[in-house]
């Protein structure tokens, strides 16, 4: 993390090879970050101290960016190699798996109201429930 206004360095993590872009809570007090290790990060940005960290194994690099739901705070939705869309929760100082859909090579997610859609290389675009990943 850097100063913006002096260019100094504030803080830093050891978080492997990051390829997607972080994205923060709507909050603005927590950094969402994904390695190619299939790690996730939440970082607390008030202390600058990791809050969580999340395995979703090998094989699942993040992709794109994170969508936090407008109407659970902590509610994520990402997708990730190994042909993964996932939605996962913030609980604090952890984070918990609410579920998973299997989706070919999909696209960055985007949630409106109580459906997810998610591009796929199948030419189509899909569309699975906020509550269940259906």
């Amino acid at each position: 993390m850097i100063n913006s206004l002096n260019g100094t360095l504030v803080t830093s993590f050891t978080l492997g090879d990051l390829e997607a872009s972080p994205t923060m809570s709507y909050d603005g007090n927590t950094l969402y970050v994904g390695n190619v290790n299939g790690d996730y990060y939440a970082i607390n940005l008030n202390t600058l101290t990791q809050k969580w960290w999340f395995p979703l194994g090998a094989g699942f690099p993040l992709k794109g960016f994170v969508w936090e739901d407008w109407n659970t705070p902590g509610r994520l939705y990402f997708s990730t190699g190994g042909n993964m869309v996932w939605c996962i929760q913030d609980n604090g100082g952890s984070a918990s798996s609410v579920w998973t859909t299997a989706v070919t090579a999909p696209s960055t997610p985007l949630p409106l109201e109580t459906l997810l859609y998610v591009g796929s290389s199948d030419g189509k675009v899909h569309q699975f429930r906020l509550s269940d990943g259906v």
